[in-house]
């Protein structure tokens, strides 16, 4: 699957989603939703809050691999570059 977004012909910013979808395991609406300050890349983490009945208002920490780690790289610096 991961090798079929090389010809992916949509935008940047939905083809990292695709890319980071499936190494978070979280819903497509927490994805969505991210803010850069949630991220921090230095440590591989994504902190946020998990808007469920379950989980009470409490914050979950997602480690991030190397590839999420890259994914959000190239995509905060495309952010940065654009402004």
């Amino acid at each position: 699957m991961l090798r079929a977004f090389d010809g992916f012909s949509g935008t940047f910013t939905v083809l990292c989603a695709l890319k980071l979808a499936p190494m978070f395991f979280v819903r497509p609406g927490e994805l969505r939703q991210a803010e850069w300050s949630q991220f921090n890349l230095e440590k591989g983490e994504w902190r946020y809050l998990v808007d469920s009945v379950k989980q009470d208002g409490r914050f979950t920490d997602n480690h991030l691999g190397r590839s999420a780690c890259s994914v959000c790289t190239s995509s905060l610096v495309r952010v940065n570059s654009t402004r």
